[in-house]
């Protein structure tokens, strides 16, 4: 099993009973993603690492996104919230939510990532970015635009609540940003598709294998399906030749007079 550091959750006033929780807020998201990059890209992210956790067993870690965060009490008067396009929640039960409510939760996300547009990058870049930095205290955010495959990644600074950006592996050609809250990494892939390459923003293990999609796990899969299938039939083959060989040599044999019977 990959370990994953244990970070205590970020210390959040008593909780209000009598506050609204998920089943009371509205959980209508606002607007549609930008384009279908930044919906398959969501996608990517979210079902990619959430089979990956599954695979290593890790059942205390929420991946989420494009839903609503309700992180300050002082929002219910306008029932305003915040939306993070992918975040990581961590340690918490995986069960589904209608939105992300902090004084439920007890908890923040610890890791967000936003894939920017050109509506989008100037209030991703201030307004959020100052919310999960100073209210929510998020430890690792990350920004990418699936359009041109730009990635950028800050941690925030034990010091203060501000950010400090994350160096990429200068070994890498593209950008290779170290996750330390998931003990993975985030790079970018160019894919071929009908219309050119297209960047992707990827998870990566830590011994530099591309954690799946759900398509390309389905993909791998099948792959190993087929290829257990032919070893399958390739053994039954030779198994079939050496009793057809064994047969003409005691045929052979008894042609001969001698009894091939051991």
């Amino acid at each position: 099993m990959s370990a994953i550091p244990k970070h205590p959750p970020v210390p959040l006033p008593s909780p209000h009973l009598d506050l609204p929780g998920e089943d009371e807020l509205p959980y209508e998201f606002g607007p549609p993603m930008e384009t279908s990059l930044h919906r398959s890209g969501m996608n990517e992210l979210i079902d990619s690492l959430a089979g990956w956790l599954a695979d290593q067993g890790i059942n205390d870690t929420y991946v989420g996104g494009n839903m609503a965060l309700y992180y300050c009490t002082a929002q219910l008067k306008k029932n305003d919230f915040i939306g993070p396009d992918v975040f990581v929640a961590r340690p918490t039960s995986t069960r589904p939510r209608k939105s992300w409510v902090v004084w439920e939760e007890t908890i923040t996300p610890c890791v967000v990532i936003e894939l920017i547009s050109e509506n989008t990058e100037e209030t991703d870049r201030t307004d959020k970015m100052r919310i999960y930095a100073q209210s929510l205290k998020v430890a690792e955010h990350f920004l990418f635009d699936p359009v041109d495959g730009r990635l950028e990644g800050y941690r925030l600074s034990p010091r203060a609540p501000a950010y400090f950006v994350i160096p990429p592996d200068p070994l890498s050609e593209e950008p290779l940003l170290d996750c330390e809250q998931l003990h993975l990494r985030l790079g970018v892939r160019w894919d071929d598709s009908p219309h050119g390459e297209i960047p992707h923003l990827r998870w990566m293990t830590p011994t530099g294998e591309w954690i799946p999609t759900p398509i390309e796990r389905a993909a791998l899969d099948r792959q190993r399906a087929e290829a257990a299938d032919r070893e399958k039939t390739e053994a039954q083959r030779q198994t079939a030749e050496a009793q057809a060989h064994a047969e003409r040599l005691a045929a052979q044999l008894r042609a001969l007079g001698i009894d091939p019977t051991p």
